[in-house]
């Protein structure tokens, strides 16, 4: 007979966030750092440095590299320019704005034609700084346009540019914590946020966006206090509720959470972050169908969203239908999905069905993701042990206790009858 393993579901935390962040190929990676040594010769005014440094970048940008990133097209387009021209300013320009764009490959859902609004705004706003240093709109313009390319640590230089010329504009503030925010400085955040609130007491998003700093510090009581303050000025914003929601979730107040996830839902009927989340929420509160019914109709709203395919799996799995977990897991990680609870969850469905060998697989996948994955080694001890691999059920073991889990008599008098040494 096979040990019951039970697992809990990961919160689906879909709050406001600027940009949904992949990881840079090694290619991106080495692209970046010529462009860093390009940059570096060129404040030495060492053009010869710096081009050598532009062409070998230059020839990092093959096709099958831009079909990973449209963005790159224009990086190359920008490097064929430098490789003609010996102007320290321009080379300048062309090297920090291929930065830039390499940095927007980071960042999902830009098409070509936001990229290349963007990079306009850059070069144009530039060239107006150079005109007049103290040209205040200029900095907030470039400083919004690196933002939506996700060069945060540039946005923030010109968004210190413009509370320097200008102390009293709240929507500097605004903006530099936003950009403190993507750069996990929270604390800071949340400071600029506290000072456009006092610049603006009735500043909404300035509340929801500090409560989103005290969240991520958790902070929820400071947290709900901003949130409720945003929804007393603007009662109808659906984006607040859900945020406000996570927090009574994450406080386990779950009837709470699910009033505001309703009535996020009822201001906006397709707001699939409120559906994902309910559904969340119903699963801690073991409501699978219900779960299962938010999660449908999340992928009726995006047919590829992965966390809703992840958490229906993990629902579906609960409610014992095997084959339909292991079908929705799948193509959440088919659709990139890289969280190695999926491949656990999805192990534990391929147990149950006694395909014990696709059980290793994902848990060994999982284990690859993240060493430290505790209950991992247990299941894939006990998965080795029924197929009758001792040893490797034995090896598993030792891992799971190094990493400080604890064997439960059950479990070991069950290891010890199928033959396996345990620790």
């Amino acid at each position: 007979m096979k040990r019951m393993i039970r697992l809990f579901l990961s919160m689906l935390i879909l709050i406001w966030v600027g940009f949904g962040v992949v990881s840079q190929t090694d290619e991106q990676t080495s692209l970046s750092d010529l462009l860093i040594k390009a940059q570096g010769a060129l404040l030495r005014d060492d053009i010869e440095t710096a081009q050598l440094a532009i062409t070998s970048a230059n020839a990092l940008i093959t096709p099958e590299l831009i079909e990973t990133c449209s963005a790159l097209s224009f990086v190359k387009a920008l490097l064929d320019q430098a490789t003609t021209t010996t102007d320290v300013i321009l080379l300048n320009d062309l090297v920090m704005n291929s930065q830039t764009l390499v940095l927007s490959c980071d960042i999902q859902g830009l098409s070509k034609d936001d990229i290349q609004t963007y990079l306009t705004d850059i070069q144009t706003n530039t060239e107006a700084i150079r005109i007049n240093e103290t040209d205040e709109s200029a900095y907030m313009s470039r400083g919004l346009a690196y933002y939506h390319l996700g060069d945060f640590t540039r946005a923030l230089a010109d968004f210190e540019q413009v509370i320097f010329l200008n102390p009293t504009n709240k929507r500097g503030f605004y903006n530099r914590a936003l950009a403190y925010y993507e750069l996990r400085e929270y604390e800071l955040s949340i400071a600029d946020y506290s000072q456009a609130i006092q610049l603006d007491p009735e500043y909404t998003f300035a509340y929801n966006n500090r409560g989103l700093g005290y969240y991520q510090l958790g902070e929820y009581e400071l947290a709900l206090a901003d949130y409720t303050k945003a929804l007393e000025l603007d009662p109808n914003d659906y984006e607040v509720y859900n945020n406000r929601g996570l927090v009574y979730y994450e406080t386990a107040d779950y009837v709470s959470a699910l009033a505001d996830f309703d009535e996020s839902i009822r201001l906006n009927p397709d707001y699939i972050k409120a559906h994902n989340n309910r559904g969340v929420t119903f699963f801690s509160l073991e409501e699978y169908e219900k779960a299962i019914a938010d999660f449908d109709y999340s992928l009726t709203l995006d047919p590829q969203n992965i966390f809703a395919y992840r958490n229906r799996g993990h629902a579906y799995r609960r409610l014992e239908n095997y084959e339909q977990a292991i079908a929705d897991l799948s193509e959440a990680i088919n659709l990139g999905d890289t969280d190695p609870f999926t491949y656990v969850n999805r192990g534990l469905a391929y147990y149950y069905i006694d395909e014990d060998e696709l059980a290793i697989v994902d848990y060994t996948t999982a284990l690859t993701l993240d060493s430290t994955y505790r209950s991992a080694y247990m299941n894939r001890a006990l998965a080795h042990a029924y197929i009758g691999n001792t040893a490797e059920a034995s090896a598993d073991l030792v891992s799971y206790v190094e990493l400080g889990g604890v064997i439960s008599d059950d479990n070991r008098d069950y290891f010890e009858g199928l033959g396996v040494t345990v620790p």
